[in-house]
């Protein structure tokens, strides 16, 4: 990518270049505004460029859901997006199945998809033959699925690579590999920004910046509560067509599962192994269109360490196999790890910081953060943009651990 000359002044600046750095910067672009994107390393260098490319969620419900509405809202900007590039972002949505292996799984996922049909989302419990009619390489000692169609993947490095791209189209100034060393308030107006290449003063700032927001914020004297949690990913050779849709376990999700509220969790709470013992599984993962088979499932609290470890990929790996067992005898050509950004009640930061004028947040979006990131972008933008979001997200802001 081509990087253009170093400016010293302008209107917005956003900072890091995942999926909701890049989409915040293409959507203010896209309405003429005068952005400038910094990423300290290459675009999608950290958990945009590291996860499976997850997307969608389960329908619009009769209620509002945060989580929900931002994928389903994201969802639809991948479909617009993905003919809107004259690249291909791998785009695909054929519904995602949610693997029920034991009949302990089935009383409490029976439960749960009842009450997901009483709020209005698409999902439906296929049993016996109707779950290997849906894959059919299923183990046959698997009990049955839950499905959903408003689910898919897309290649997230292409696709976050695309919206800075097209920002770049618009107008945007793109800076990859441009750390910011320290973010103060200007005396004008705004902020100023010390950076590896020089001095920049903004009238507004964006950190997208996932899992390392706080180290930037503590520089303005904000405390910022975001635990990062290792993921692991492996990837096998080509193969046919063997998967029919996106997969995940209900193990874990039964393992967040609050029997009152039917809530699953998704803080830093519930990481899949403390102090080396393993609490549970987790597993999602697809097809892709190149046959390359991609799945992933830990969450560990092992601070910043990116490393894989044998342990991680062998509790992915032996989880996917007892689903699929042909996966027994496939070779694995890759892996890797990435850090999820989660706060401590699962909930994402979103919007303007109370007592920091023109200073917004856009970052602790967990596991599935790649899903989101398009509608948490157009959301920050909007906010710019307009003064108000698109949705509400009063519950996203960070006041609420003050309070």
């Amino acid at each position: 990518m081509h990087i253009p000359a170093w400016i010293t002044e302008t209107e917005i600046a956003v900072i890091g270049g995942g999926i909701a750095g890049t989409a915040t910067t293409y959507f203010l672009a896209q309405s003429g505004r005068h952005v400038a994107l910094l990423e300290r390393h290459a675009l999608a260098g950290e958990a945009s460029g590291a996860n499976s490319g997850e997307v969608g969620g389960m329908g619009e419900s009769r209620t509002f859901h945060l989580n929900n509405r931002l994928q389903m809202g994201s969802l639809h900007i991948f479909q617009r997006f993905a003919t809107e590039l004259d690249w291909d972002i791998g785009f695909q949505q054929p519904g995602r199945s949610i693997i029920i292996q034991h009949e302990a799984q089935l009383a409490p996922m029976s439960r749960l998809v009842t009450h997901w049909q009483e709020q209005g989302y698409e999902v439906e419990l296929l049993l016996g033959g109707a779950a290997l009619r849906q894959e059919p390489h299923l183990n046959p000692r698997v009990v049955g699925l839950v499905f959903t169609p408003h689910q898919g993947y897309a290649d997230p490095i292409r696709t976050t690579l695309g919206f800075a791209l097209r920002a770049r189209e618009l107008g945007a100034k793109v800076y990859p590999c441009t750390p910011v060393h320290s973010l103060t308030p200007h005396p004008d107006q705004g902020y100023r920004l010390s950076t590896s290449r020089g001095e920049l003063h903004a009238q507004q700032v964006v950190l997208a910046t996932g899992a390392w927001t706080p180290f930037l914020a503590r520089k303005l004297g904000l405390d910022i509560p975001i635990s990062p949690m290792r993921g692991m990913i492996w990837v096998s050779e080509p193969l046919p067509p063997l998967l029919h849709s996106s997969i995940s376990a209900a193990e874990s999700l039964l393992a967040r599962l609050d029997p009152e509220t039917l809530r699953v969790h998704e803080s830093s709470e519930y990481p899949t192994s403390r102090n080396g013992h393993e609490l549970y599984r987790h597993l999602y993962g697809h097809q892709a269109p190149t046959g390359n088979i991609h799945f992933g499932g830990t969450r560990e609290l092992a601070g910043y360490d990116k490393r894989v470890t044998i342990r991680g990929l062998r509790s992915v790996m032996r989880h996917a196999a007892e689903i699929f067992p042909f996966l027994r005898h496939v070779n694995i050509i890759r892996a890797w790890a990435g850090l999820m950004p989660f706060t401590p009640d699962g909930q994402l930061i979103l919007g303007p910081v109370e007592g920091y004028p023109n200073l917004y947040l856009a970052t602790g979006l967990g596991g599935g953060g790649f899903g989101k990131g398009p509608m948490v972008g157009k959301v920050i933008a909007e906010l710019i943009l307009h003064g108000k979001p698109p949705l509400p997200i009063d519950e996203a802001l960070l006041s609420r651990f003050s309070a």
